[in-house]
């Protein structure tokens, strides 16, 4: 990030001035659009770093609160840049929500009130699409050795046919009627099981008509997990490459959580096997398929396969026995005596997993498990090598049956190259930071136990600096919250950019906190107490009114479901997980639109993204300091490690986490400049504890 590039010519940074005035003034005229000061210091900010910084790979971190009107605040100056500079913009967002509202309204508003001359298309990866040959295939009963033919694939398979023969494009989030995910994979497909230009059905295929538009588009809306799919890929494989193009990461304080998320890699030790059983089916047909030259060149490439694909079930079984020997990793005690977590899968006990200390695997997996990652190893190369000869074949033919062995060879290459990358992790002892390793025991499938084994790196930052800071040509993350402490020093560190070469700049917020609203802290009510729940119970019985728009947050179901037991019959709530939660806001809103009273009441996924104007929500309570409990093995890991610093993982993670997640859920009450309302913490440690007077000076400047 340190490279520097000539500056763009001064008259080409005054004509992009004007043409972006010209375009305000326009958007002025547009019914609801509001000129904000913070959007205009925005705008600025972005063309000015990215046209005359100098810098080869500028990059920038805004936090611009709700109302700022971030969406415009960075189109503005981006689009007329991209297209001078002859790049690309791609604009990656966290929620669906988001990027629906990028590419249905403010996009085509802009488009249409600038007159600007743009294109822009909605990227996604191909399991959004149906695949042609999948489809055709289940509605012929010609199942492939992945899905036996049964009726329920065969019924949505003659449904899907009906939908495609009456002009329906085959994007799986615009059929009319809901794909069970049981059944999905039989109609879509990936990168490795995709014949691409092989296929007799590419001129139909939804997923390769809807990249033609995107490689003409100006301007590319995707997500941070097809964005960070493409990068592992190596970059302009499903998206524009990285060096041809300036990005926008909205909601950029989910990336590092993305790149976490993708980094890790796991398989159960009896699934593989189940399989491999079907590998090993499909692969004895081989030899019998495509023309004379394909089977004198596919060989015994078959017997290979078969032979390595046997030798990977014998130490899977003898991986699983190894497990067995040793009851202590699959026994559920508390992580934080044994390093060891216990996870409630849909309430019950079925789950357990055991975290291996300082990501070091026991030296009894040693030897079984450089023996299992050889062979893996070699199964892979000799299904890369089968699925090349199939390819060949293709060039020179069209047989209805290698398309499909060779979707087939890919889908099992992927599977298996994900058991490789599972061991090259699990047997890495040497990385700093230490990879996160563990050890699940899978209770789900009545009396058959199974294990996974599973790891993951624990910080994202030397991805992102080798992926993609080195490569864009320019970059904006932003997001109402990116600060922690009112500082932005977590958020660099965890994405790896430092405050001398990236520019941080917080936007002032549109809204009038001191006179809108009021912010109060519990003095009585401690959040470590043991009789806590008891307290916010008595508190909600004589402080909530049960005639406004009320958001409820908690930080744990079981206190979530404590509460409403007993307060359920005084209010008119609407709990989390009752029903989906577009139907509960929904309900809620109805519910205030006919003038009575409603209660949301939920866990994080309320506390972020949720937007509930005017009347909808004009009380937000938050039961408890949303601290994070490390349940996770990265989360137990990344503690760890911080410890083997010298450090305190309380300091370091917790406390900076919890300040950014309060600023979030605080936010769930202004939306717009004409909101009113109060917030109520029940958590006294924001005036009791040293930690909590920094998150309370870091929150807005609430009337107190």
């Amino acid at each position: 990030m340190t490279d520097t590039q000539a500056p763009v010519h001064t008259d080409a940074y005054l004509q992009l001035q004007s043409q972006i005035v010209a375009a305000l003034d326009a958007l002025a005229s547009t019914p609801g659009f509001k000129q904000r000061n913070a959007q205009r210091h925005m705008i600025g900010d972005i063309a000015r770093t990215m046209m005359t910084s100098g810098l080869e790979h500028p990059i920038m971190a805004i936090e611009a609160g709700t109302g700022t009107g971030k969406t415009y605040g960075y189109c503005l100056p981006l689009i007329p840049i991209v297209q001078l500079m002859e790049k690309r913009l791609v604009i990656s967002t966290a929620t669906v929500a988001l990027q629906d509202q990028l590419f249905q309204h403010d996009l085509p508003m802009l488009k249409q009130q600038t007159g600007w001359d743009f294109s822009y298309v909605l990227a996604k990866g191909r399991r959004r699409y149906l695949c042609p040959m999948r489809l055709l295939s289940a509605v012929s009963g010609q199942q492939t050795a992945l899905f036996e033919s049964n009726d329920v694939v065969v019924d949505y398979a003659q449904k899907l046919k009906v939908a495609m023969d009456a002009g329906w494009a085959g994007d799986l989030d615009e059929l009319s009627f809901s794909l069970p995910s049981s059944v999905h994979q039989a109609f879509t497909t990936d990168a490795a099981g995709c014949t691409n230009r092989k296929c007799q059905h590419f001129d139909i295929c939804p997923y390769f008509t809807a990249k033609k538009h995107m490689l003409e588009a100006t301007v590319v809306v995707t997500n941070h997990a097809l964005l960070i799919a493409d990068l592992n890929l190596g970059g302009g494989v499903v998206l524009p490459h990285p060096s041809e193009s300036y990005h926008v990461i909205d909601e950029g304080h989910r990336l590092a959580g993305e790149v976490l998320a993708q980094g890790s890699s796991s398989h159960h030790l009896q699934g593989a096997r189940t399989w491999l059983d079907s590998l090993v089916k499909m692969t004895h047909g081989m030899g019998s398929h495509g023309d004379e030259d394909y089977q004198t060149d596919i060989g015994n490439w078959p017997e290979r396969i078969v032979e390595q694909s046997e030798a990977l079930k014998r130490l899977l079984q003898q991986v699983y026995a190894l497990v067995g020997q040793h009851p202590e990793l699959s026994l559920s005690r508390s992580s934080q005596t044994n390093n060891q977590r216990s996870n409630n899968n849909q309430n019950d006990k079925r789950l357990s997993s055991y975290r291996f200390p300082h990501g070091q695997l026991p030296e009894y997996f040693h030897e079984i498990g450089a023996l299992l990652l050889t062979t893996s190893t070699t199964l892979s190369d000799a299904l890369a090598k089968a699925y090349d000869i199939t390819q060949q074949a293709l060039n020179r033919m069209q047989a209805s049956d290698l398309i499909k062995q060779q979707s087939d060879l890919g889908f099992f290459k992927e599977r298996v190259s994900n058991v490789v990358k599972t061991w090259q992790l699990l047997l890495d002892h040497n990385s700093k930071p230490p990879k996160a390793k563990w050890l699940d025991t899978d209770k789900s499938k009545g009396d058959t136990v199974d294990y996974a084994f599973s790891a993951s790196p624990i910080e994202a930052k030397t991805y992102l600096q080798e992926k993609l800071w080195a490569h864009t040509c320019g970059c904006v993350l932003t997001s109402a919250t990116i600060t922690a402490l009112g500082a932005f020093d977590y958020f660099l560190e965890q994405h790896g950019l430092d405050s001398e070469h990236t520019f941080c700049k917080r936007l002032p917020s549109p809204f009038d906190y001191a006179n809108a609203a009021t912010l109060t802290v519990s003095k009585e009510i401690d959040g470590k107490d043991p009789k806590h729940t008891l307290a916010i119970i008595d508190w909600l019985t004589n402080n909530l009114n049960p005639h406004e728009g009320t958001l409820i947050l908690c930080t744990s179901k079981s206190q979530m479901n404590a509460i409403y037991d007993i307060i359920k019959d005084q209010f008119n709530i609407q709990l989390q997980d009752t029903q989906p939660k577009a139907h509960l806001i929904e309900q809620h809103k109805h519910t205030i639109d006919q003038g009575k009273g409603s209660v949301l009441m939920g866990l994080d996924s309320f506390g972020e993204g949720l937007n509930l104007p005017g009347n909808y929500c004009t009380h937000v309570v938050i039961c408890k300091l949303p601290f994070p409990v490390p349940s996770s093995p990265v989360e137990e890991a990344q503690a760890e490690y911080i410890e083997s610093q010298g450090k305190r993982p309380f300091d370091e993670l917790a406390v900076p986490f919890t300040s950014a997640k309060l600023t979030q859920w605080v936010g769930r009450l202004l939306r717009t400049e004409s909101d009113t309302g109060r917030v109520s913490i029940l958590d006294n440690r924001l005036l009791t504890k040293y930690y909590g007077r920094k998150m309370l000076g870091a929150l807005p400047g609430f009337k107190r």
